[in-house]
């Protein structure tokens, strides 16, 4: 049976929220009350994203016969060009503009710096995660994931749907299982933030391999919806329920962040202690695209600022240090904190969605071009189990690669 994979711009839109959450969290100084008290926990938004990613990937490559080459050119085609810009311009700002560049977190050689971040291999040490461009690290972990995901769908498209179900509790306890226990041991962590560059807690937060249970919690989520989809090609009143649901869930998370500001852990949070929620969410979104909410999230406007939100996370502390360096920053912070932080977030969109049009969807097009030959040995998929649609091959949907600041 021939099954359509349509678009899901309703998370795409969804992504610039994140994006956004992220960006706000490095501004986090200039609020105060509650609003300040969520923002603190703005680099919440990473760990959607690693969800995300792998929910989207589930979505388009579940029961198929994956091209190895031509799935890893297309998530290098897909995130390079963008980072490997970022790194560039940290690298101008080092030299043309030291004193607006930010300070690294340990003592690395530049050159060494240089060849992890553009080999994308800086997250694996807590030494070398936050160097020329802090906003790397998280793409450090997406280049693992994507590395070891053909691999993991042939494996995963086997389970039935009960265990799948019972395969995202076990992800979630997996992701938090390696911070309690170091809290247990440490108790220090348990109130230590990224920005006190503590060697023991970088390890944790931001290794690739302990942040693959949050990616694989998302792929759990993205086969469950692909067969739910194409079972029940249309929402219901089960799905209107899962929305207010993942909505309430949502907003328990907001609430709990005003009600203990900066008490969480960073350690869990980071680690994806909310994960299962994040899925949730993403999950509803998808399932029930009439709801208001994705129907905002799909609309043109945030359908493009969330294709620019990539270029938004990766490059707005090299536009920062840009500004900075001209003296706009100090300007604006003269004109109080509000305007202060319009200014940044309007140029940050603004170069984003010009950086998304004229550099990263055209460098796309022409890696895949220059890269793409015969196809090489391919990872086949299996075929569903009885009572599960058989899904046929379609263009791969853009997958979020964070995403996510070192922050």
């Amino acid at each position: 049976m021939k099954i359509n994979r349509p678009p899901l711009p309703a998370l795409t839109g969804a992504r610039f929220f994140a994006a956004l959450a992220v960006f706000l969290f490095h501004y986090s100084d200039g609020f105060n009350g509650a609003l300040r008290s969520v923002i603190e926990y703005g680099y919440i938004g990473v760990s959607f994203f690693f969800v995300l990613s792998g929910f989207i990937l589930a979505y388009n490559y579940a029961d198929k016969n994956i091209d190895l080459k031509k799935f890893w050119v297309a998530r290098f085609a897909r995130i390079y060009p963008v980072y490997i810009l970022a790194v560039g311009l940290g690298l101008l700002i080092l030299f043309l503009a030291p004193h607006s560049a930010h300070s690294a977190r340990y003592s690395v050689p530049l050159w060494l710096e240089f060849i992890l971040e553009s080999s994308l291999l800086q997250a694996w040490t807590p030494w070398t995660y936050c160097g020329i461009n802090c906003s790397g690290w998280s793409l450090s972990a997406e280049a693992f994931f994507y590395l070891c995901f053909p691999f993991a769908i042939v494996i995963m498209s086997k389970w039935s749907d009960g265990k799948l179900v019972k395969a995202i509790p076990l992800f979630w306890l997996l992701s938090i299982a390696i911070p309690v226990m170091a809290m247990i041991v440490n108790p220090a962590l348990i109130s230590l933030r990224s920005a006190d560059a503590d060697p023991a807690l970088d390890m944790i937060i931001y290794n690739p391999a302990l942040n693959a249970p949050q990616f694989l919690l998302g792929v759990c989520a993205g086969l469950l919806f692909l067969r739910r989809s194409n079972l029940v090609p249309y929402a219901n009143y089960g799905s209107a329920l899962l929305t207010v649901t993942a909505v309430s869930f949502t907003g328990f998370i907001a609430g709990l962040m005003v009600l203990l500001p900066r008490q969480i852990p960073e350690i869990l949070v980071r680690n994806g202690l909310f994960a299962p929620v994040f899925a949730l969410l993403i999950y509803s979104i998808a399932r029930d695209p009439q709801a208001l909410f994705a129907r905002v999230m799909a609309s043109k406007p945030f359908v493009i600022l969330g294709e620019a939100s990539y270029a938004v996370y990766i490059l707005q502390v090299g536009i920062f240090e840009a500004l900075d360096a001209l003296g706009f920053i100090k300007f604006v912070m003269a004109q109080g904190p509000i305007v202060f932080g319009v200014s940044v977030l309007l140029i940050t969109v603004v170069i984003s969605v010009f950086t998304f049009y004229l550099i990263e969807t055209p460098a796309r097009k022409m890696i895949t071009n220059l890269l793409l030959g015969r196809s090489k040995p391919s990872v086949s998929a299996p075929q569903p189990k009885p009572g599960h649609a058989k899904h046929a091959p379609v263009v791969d949907h853009r997958a979020m690669s964070f995403k996510n600041v070192s922050q």
